[in-house]
Protein backbone atom coordinates (compact mmCIF):
# COMPACT_ATOMS: atom_id res chain seq x y z
CA UNK A 1 0.00 0.00 0.00
CA UNK A 2 1.87 3.46 -1.45
CA UNK A 3 -1.29 5.53 -0.37
CA UNK A 4 0.71 7.21 2.31
CA UNK A 5 4.19 7.78 0.19
CA UNK A 6 4.84 10.82 -1.70
CA UNK A 7 5.11 11.58 -5.05
CA UNK A 8 8.70 12.36 -6.81
CA UNK A 9 9.32 14.02 -10.24
CA UNK A 10 11.93 13.61 -12.11
CA UNK A 11 12.20 15.20 -15.61
CA UNK A 12 13.79 13.78 -18.62
CA UNK A 13 14.97 16.61 -19.99
CA UNK A 14 15.81 15.10 -23.39
CA UNK A 15 13.56 12.61 -24.42
CA UNK A 16 14.19 9.60 -26.67
CA UNK A 17 13.17 10.99 -30.03
CA UNK A 18 13.50 14.65 -29.10
CA UNK A 19 10.65 17.33 -28.31
CA UNK A 20 10.27 18.69 -24.91
CA UNK A 21 11.31 17.58 -21.64
CA UNK A 22 9.00 15.26 -20.03
CA UNK A 23 8.17 15.03 -16.39
CA UNK A 24 7.70 11.59 -14.81
CA UNK A 25 6.04 11.10 -11.03
CA UNK A 26 6.18 8.05 -9.12
CA UNK A 27 5.80 6.41 -5.34
CA UNK A 28 9.16 6.79 -3.81
CA UNK A 29 9.97 7.15 0.07
CA UNK A 30 12.91 9.15 1.23
CA UNK A 31 14.43 9.51 4.62
CA UNK A 32 11.53 9.97 6.88
CA UNK A 33 8.93 9.66 4.68
CA UNK A 34 6.41 6.84 5.32
CA UNK A 35 7.26 3.45 3.95
CA UNK A 36 5.12 1.13 1.57
CA UNK A 37 3.52 -1.23 3.47
CA UNK A 38 2.81 -5.01 2.75
CA UNK A 39 -0.29 -6.81 3.21
CA UNK A 40 0.11 -10.30 2.87
CA UNK A 41 -3.74 -11.92 1.01
CA UNK A 42 -4.13 -15.77 1.17
CA UNK A 43 -6.35 -16.89 -2.28
CA UNK A 44 -8.00 -20.48 -2.02
CA UNK A 45 -7.00 -21.50 -5.92
CA UNK A 46 -10.07 -23.96 -5.87
CA UNK A 47 -12.73 -21.57 -4.76
CA UNK A 48 -11.13 -18.28 -5.75
CA UNK A 49 -12.06 -17.40 -1.49
CA UNK A 50 -9.64 -14.24 -0.32
CA UNK A 51 -8.50 -13.75 3.25
CA UNK A 52 -6.44 -10.19 4.15
CA UNK A 53 -4.13 -9.53 6.98
CA UNK A 54 -4.16 -5.97 6.87
CA UNK A 55 -3.09 -5.75 10.93
CA UNK A 56 -0.15 -7.69 10.31
CA UNK A 57 1.57 -5.10 7.51
CA UNK A 58 4.95 -4.93 7.04
CA UNK A 59 7.13 -2.10 5.70
CA UNK A 60 8.92 -2.79 2.29
CA UNK A 61 12.17 -1.81 1.80
CA UNK A 62 14.40 -0.40 -0.67
CA UNK A 63 15.49 -4.41 -1.33
CA UNK A 64 12.11 -5.60 -1.34
CA UNK A 65 12.76 -8.76 -3.81
CA UNK A 66 14.51 -9.52 -0.64
CA UNK A 67 11.36 -9.69 1.36
CA UNK A 68 9.68 -12.01 -0.45
CA UNK A 69 12.15 -14.65 0.84
CA UNK A 70 10.52 -13.96 4.09
CA UNK A 71 7.39 -15.85 3.49
CA UNK A 72 6.23 -19.34 3.02
CA UNK A 73 3.31 -21.43 3.18
CA UNK A 74 3.25 -23.74 6.38
CA UNK A 75 1.33 -26.89 7.49
CA UNK A 76 -1.99 -27.25 5.51
CA UNK A 77 -4.02 -23.59 6.43
CA UNK A 78 -1.08 -21.47 7.85
CA UNK A 79 1.61 -19.16 6.34
CA UNK A 80 4.46 -17.78 8.14
CA UNK A 81 6.52 -14.41 7.26
CA UNK A 82 9.42 -12.33 9.04
CA UNK A 83 8.48 -8.40 9.67
CA UNK A 84 11.41 -6.44 10.73
CA UNK A 85 10.79 -2.68 11.50
CA UNK A 86 12.04 -0.39 9.11
CA UNK A 87 15.78 -0.29 10.70
CA UNK A 88 15.94 -3.53 11.61
CA UNK A 89 16.43 -3.12 14.83
CA UNK A 90 13.50 -5.66 15.39
CA UNK A 91 12.36 -9.00 14.00
CA UNK A 92 9.23 -11.32 14.45
CA UNK A 93 7.98 -14.34 13.14
CA UNK A 94 4.35 -14.39 12.55
CA UNK A 95 2.22 -16.96 11.82
CA UNK A 96 -1.03 -16.60 9.65
CA UNK A 97 -4.06 -18.76 10.09
CA UNK A 98 -5.48 -18.92 6.37
CA UNK A 99 -9.11 -19.95 7.52
CA UNK A 100 -9.58 -17.54 10.59
CA UNK A 101 -7.99 -14.82 8.73
CA UNK A 102 -5.88 -14.24 12.03
CA UNK A 103 -1.99 -13.96 13.15
CA UNK A 104 -0.56 -14.12 16.14
CA UNK A 105 3.53 -13.09 16.57
CA UNK A 106 5.52 -16.28 17.70
CA UNK A 107 9.18 -14.95 18.15
CA UNK A 108 10.18 -11.62 18.57
CA UNK A 109 13.53 -10.24 18.77
CA UNK A 110 15.25 -6.67 19.25
CA UNK A 111 18.52 -5.22 19.55
CA UNK A 112 19.16 -1.72 20.89
CA UNK A 113 21.73 -0.98 18.61
CA UNK A 114 22.94 -2.20 15.12
CA UNK A 115 20.28 -4.28 13.17
CA UNK A 116 19.28 -7.84 12.81
CA UNK A 117 20.25 -10.38 10.25
CA UNK A 118 18.81 -13.53 10.54
CA UNK A 119 21.51 -15.13 7.69
CA UNK A 120 25.48 -14.17 8.19
CA UNK A 121 25.49 -14.05 4.21
CA UNK A 122 23.65 -10.19 3.49
CA UNK A 123 20.55 -10.47 1.13
CA UNK A 124 20.56 -14.63 1.83
CA UNK A 125 17.32 -16.24 3.10
CA UNK A 126 17.08 -15.90 6.64
CA UNK A 127 17.95 -19.26 8.80
CA UNK A 128 14.67 -19.77 10.36
CA UNK A 129 12.02 -23.06 9.90
CA UNK A 130 9.08 -24.04 11.42
CA UNK A 131 8.52 -27.81 11.45
CA UNK A 132 5.54 -29.44 11.49
CA UNK A 133 5.68 -32.51 13.06
CA UNK A 134 7.03 -31.57 16.36
CA UNK A 135 5.58 -27.96 16.08
CA UNK A 136 9.39 -26.44 17.12
CA UNK A 137 11.00 -23.62 15.37
CA UNK A 138 14.69 -23.35 14.19
CA UNK A 139 15.44 -19.95 14.53
CA UNK A 140 19.30 -17.84 14.06
CA UNK A 141 20.51 -15.31 16.01
CA UNK A 142 23.38 -13.18 17.17
CA UNK A 143 21.68 -12.65 20.34
CA UNK A 144 24.82 -14.02 22.42
CA UNK A 145 27.84 -11.59 20.08
CA UNK A 146 27.38 -14.87 17.72
CA UNK A 147 25.63 -16.39 15.15
CA UNK A 148 23.70 -19.62 16.84
CA UNK A 149 20.70 -21.62 16.07
CA UNK A 150 17.89 -21.57 18.82
CA UNK A 151 14.62 -24.02 19.07
CA UNK A 152 11.63 -22.81 19.74
CA UNK A 153 8.12 -24.34 21.25
CA UNK A 154 6.03 -23.03 18.02
CA UNK A 155 2.36 -22.76 20.19
CA UNK A 156 4.16 -20.78 22.79
CA UNK A 157 7.12 -19.02 21.44
CA UNK A 158 9.13 -20.01 24.62
CA UNK A 159 12.93 -20.62 24.23
CA UNK A 160 13.15 -24.41 24.63
CA UNK A 161 17.36 -24.80 23.89
CA UNK A 162 20.48 -22.69 22.02
CA UNK A 163 21.48 -25.42 19.56
CA UNK A 164 24.48 -24.29 18.66
CA UNK A 165 27.44 -22.83 20.90
CA UNK A 166 31.09 -21.77 20.47
CA UNK A 167 33.12 -18.63 19.48
CA UNK A 168 32.07 -19.36 15.69
CA UNK A 169 29.40 -18.53 13.40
Amino acid sequence: DETEVPDLTIVEHVPRGGGRPRQHCFKYSMPGDPLPLLTFIAIHVATGEMVSFPQWQAPVMTYSPFCLRMAWVGEEGTGWFIRFDRYRRSAELVQLDFGTGAGRCVIAERVESGYIDLNPMYFRTPNVRALARSREIIWFSECDGRGHFYLYDADTGRLKNQITRGEWI
